[in-house]
């Protein structure tokens, strides 16, 4: 047997170290380094979704111009004015709010106070009805501008929509309840005025206000006895609302606005702000290192779209959100800030559920007004006014939970912590935004006392 010396000894050992270096050396490049390497550009991503006639530009999403003659935007700027924006917007919210807080507390000035608010404005709502006679909608944003584009009429609409579901109490307190339920239709034309816009701000602004119209609607059907026409009248534009375009139009606007903010920081600038210099060696490390964030945002921007139109309850049961913020790579920089989960499914499916619940809360006024009284199960209103009626809740996939409670009822959906809490609401929306934990109860409600 031929001995071992030391110096065959320190080769062998000299071998199995580089070995070992050659081998590490390797998992960090594939570990960490080639991530940013390898993938595909952010010019290829582009190539890919225009080859599948997916849009990449605001342009492509919002369409062509609009003529004045069709535009209810012009109509709606109008009213605006009239209401003194954007100077007193600060000062209309601060009022209303304290007038409605005196009103739902039931202070005995507050009515008057309240009646003397609308005065002040009736110059503004034939305006808004004004325009809600008319086809089209689109305001003057500059889409171009990604994450600073202009949305001040957003919250103007907001603005709009709390004076008619002021002018909706007015009404409905001094007995014009055929008024009162005008306010509502217009109050749910009011949010069509968004629905072409490509962007998520404006899809949820457009869910809240149809949330608050259809509140609107709950107020007039409690105050007095609704008449099978007016009831029809709302139904109606409760069925004119659609949100599925909506939502996947706004999420490929945010795909859009995303790709938008990747061309920007590889040219040094993030808005008006320069970052650095666009040298080629800036774009070659920006371009890596951005690049494993390129990937992820594409592929989750993908899947938001493709599951828009699913429902909340779906995804949550699949633990989407928790993968996807597993999967997230570290230093995602855009990704953190286009990539949401799908938070806004729940949103549409809390607008859905107001909808349908609505609907059904009408149709069972048709059904008291042939009867005198209210069904003993949904299913009746199958003949009585026999309306074609989404009986589903969104949130739970199966029929709203209807009780008969004395002469009235109770209506819910379970809501979006997907707990039955026995059409439970007690919590108002200003608790709610100081309080929102998850485990608090939501149902949505309708309830009927007479």
């Amino acid at each position: 047997m031929k001995r071992l010396t030391f110096g065959k000894l320190i080769i062998g050992t000299g071998t199995l170290v580089l070995l070992t270096c050659i081998v590490f050396a390797v998992t960090v490049v594939a570990r960490f380094l080639w991530p940013y390497l390898g993938g595909d550009s952010l010019e290829t991503q582009i190539s890919k979704l225009k080859a599948s006639g997916e849009p990449v530009t605001m342009a492509e999403l919002v369409g062509p111009a609009i003529p004045d003659s069709q535009n209810a935007a012009l109509i709606y700027e109008k009213a605006f004015k009239e209401m003194g924006f954007p100077k007193d917007k600060s000062q209309f919210e601060e009022r209303v709010e304290s007038l409605l807080d005196d009103w739902k507390s039931g202070k005995t000035n507050a009515y008057p106070k309240l009646e003397q608010f609308v005065s002040q404005y009736q110059t503004v709502i034939p305006l808004i009805e004004k325009a809600s006679d008319y086809p089209k909608c689109r305001f003057s944003v500059n889409w171009e501008d990604g994450l600073d584009a202009k949305l001040d009429h957003l919250g103007y609409l907001r603005c709009l929509s709390t004076l008619l579901s002021c002018a909706t109490i007015v009404e409905a307190h001094n007995g014009r309840i055929e008024n009162a339920d005008h306010l509502c239709e217009l109050k749910l034309k009011l949010s069509n005025a968004v629905q072409g816009e490509p962007d998520i701000i404006s899809f949820l602004t457009r869910t809240s206000l149809i949330r608050s119209a259809c509140s609107s609607i709950r107020a007039s059907l409690e105050f007095g006895n609704m008449t099978n026409t007016q009831a029809r009248r709302l139904y109606d534009a409760l069925s004119a609302i659609e949100l599925n375009a909506h939502h996947k139009r706004a999420l490929q606007g945010q795909r859009i606005q995303g790709i938008g903010f990747y061309k920007q920081i590889a040219s040094g600038r993030i808005g008006s702000t320069k970052i650095s210099d666009a040298s080629t060696k800036h774009r070659f490390v920006m371009g890596a290192f951005l690049r494993p964030d390129q990937a992820y945002f594409f592929k989750e921007m993908k899947r938001e779209i493709d599951c828009a139109n699913v429902p909340y309850r779906v995804l949550k049961a699949r633990k989407t959100d928790e993968t996807i913020e597993c999967n997230m790579p570290s230093l995602a920089l855009v990704s953190m800030i286009f990539v949401s989960g799908f938070g806004y499914n729940a949103a549409q499916d809390w607008a859905v559920a107001d909808i349908n619940g609505s609907q059904i809360a009408l149709a069972m006024r048709v059904f008291h007004n042939a009867t005198s009284s209210y069904p003993q199960s949904l299913s009746k209103l199958k003949t009585e006014p026999g309306w074609k009626l989404n009986m589903q809740d969104p949130f739970s996939g199966k029929d709203f939970i209807y009780k008969r409670k004395g002469k009235g009822y109770l209506l819910y959906s379970i809501g979006r912590n997907l707990k039955d809490e026995g059409g439970w609401d007690d919590f108002t929306p200003a608790q709610r935004a100081m309080h929102p934990r998850p485990d608090m109860p939501d149902d949505i409600v309708w309830k009927m006392e007479h």
